[in-house]
């Protein structure tokens, strides 16, 4: 596994580590939080395209200020999106994330769970949350993402 690709962030005085969540599960998690996500991203996404196809980087404060607006907007419609998950899906969802996240100890690196059980009972609902929140984006940012696939020149058959 390419370390690139393993993303570190500190919580508090604790240090997480986030992998690489394969395929076929971002998938079902995505399925799951569509019906959540999709009419904030609708609406934000003409705002994002220009910001993201503008080459120079630079965001106007008009356009930040259209984007907080639509966010806040949404943030009822993604409320009421969550509390109308099955308990089943908001555990699919929290579960699959925490499977790909680890916790520095003293001798290095432990996974939050493993083998469907949670290693540490320590672990309280906001840092629960956020490292949900983190494993999304860093697993599923690219799905969203305006770039063209990247072209190989190596032969499928070779």
């Amino acid at each position: 596994m390419q370390t690139d690709s393993i993303k570190t962030l500190t919580i508090g005085d604790t240090d997480y580590q986030i992998y690489p969540i394969p395929a076929v599960k971002q998938f079902q998690i995505l399925r799951r939080l569509g019906p959540i996500l999709a009419r904030p991203l609708l609406q934000l996404l003409p705002t994002l395209l220009r910001m993201l196809s503008d080459e120079s980087g630079h965001v106007d404060e008009k356009e930040k200020e259209e984007v907080l607006k639509t966010v806040f907007s949404a943030l009822p419609d993604v409320a009421t999106g969550l509390a109308s998950l099955s308990d089943e899906d908001v555990e699919y969802v929290i579960y699959n994330c925490l499977d790909y996240c680890w916790k520095r100890q003293e001798k290095g690196w432990a996974r939050l769970r493993q083998g469907g059980v949670m290693m540490f009972a320590d672990l309280d609902m906001g840092t629960m949350i956020r490292l949900v929140i983190e494993a999304i984006k860093a697993n599923m940012t690219e799905v969203f993402s305006t770039g063209q696939p990247k072209a190989s020149t190596a032969s499928p058959l070779a």
